[in-house]
């Protein structure tokens, strides 16, 4: 057995175990690339294994390995694509999204929207993550109403990435997609929620106000809020950011940002 095949083993055991995608994990993958001379082709034979963790491997190396800085994404996508059109194992599923997420390979569009209605939530997550990149130009109708679909997903951290795609990754800007992102400006989950508003101000859509407001006058305010608020440049906002900014010390520039464009726009 050869040190790289060692290696591959290693990943797989590591795989198959609940360090699996941990920091040790992916070291272990770039520390590998970082070595291999020319292994596209062999990372891809890998995708065509017997063992689901050894194809879980071979996608997370392909992913490493190609994007279009590096090697060509048209040599390892046929071997990704391949799994995510026939793969069950949910770990396989989502490292073949993830490589499809870092190729931003518009090509598997049709099958990341297949897999946002996965009954795992972790190969969900997967899709809301990859959806936004392989959208292609113009964006894909397809893949905004899987988008939109993901952002009332049961899951908190589905819906965060999905809202997330939604507000800042994608531009479409359609009666559907404020809408999406008007029903997450309440959600429980602060980030969700947070992305939403900013989504819904950078549409101009006056429903960001009130959240953003509200927000702002919370104990626990985070970046976006203000983002948002600076985005907005409401005056009406003012007396919420002076409120702010006698105690908020998370990014004092960016609060004094927001505090001058709402006032200018007052005067």
């Amino acid at each position: 057995m050869t040190s790289e095949e060692r290696e591959v083993a290693r990943l797989a055991e590591i795989a198959r175990g609940e360090a699996a995608g941990g920091e040790a994990f992916w070291e272990a993958v770039r520390g590998l690339n970082a070595h291999a001379e020319n292994p596209v082709d062999r990372w891809a034979a890998l995708c065509r294994s017997s063992d689901w963790a050894v194809r879980a491997v071979g996608c997370s190396l392909l992913g490493d390995a190609c994007n279009p800085e590096r090697q060509p994404v048209a040599v390892a996508m046929p071997a990704v694509l391949t799994l995510l059109q026939t793969e069950t194992h949910p770990d396989v599923l989502c490292a073949a999204g993830w490589a499809c997420h870092i190729f931003a390979d518009p090509s598997a569009l049709d099958a990341l929207v297949v897999l946002a209605m996965h009954p795992s939530a972790d190969v969900r997550h997967t899709a809301a993550n990859a959806l936004p990149s392989c959208v292609g130009e113009p964006e894909d109708p397809r893949a905004i109403a899987a988008l939109i679909a993901l952002s009332a997903d049961a899951d908190e951290d589905v819906r965060d990435w999905a809202t997330f795609g939604l507000a800042q990754q994608v531009q479409t800007d359609t009666t559907a997609v404020r809408d999406a992102l008007a029903a997450r400006a309440r959600d429980t989950h602060d980030d969700a929620r947070a992305e939403a508003l900013l989504g819904l101000a950078l549409r101009a859509d006056p429903r960001a106000l009130e959240g953003v407001r509200r927000d702002l006058m919370s104990e626990n305010v985070g970046r976006l809020s203000v983002e948002t608020a600076a985005v907005l440049a409401d005056p009406s906002l003012l007396p919420a950011l002076t409120a702010l900014r006698e105690w908020w010390d998370v990014d004092v520039d960016l609060v004094d940002h927001a505090i001058v464009r709402s006032r200018v726009t007052s005067g």
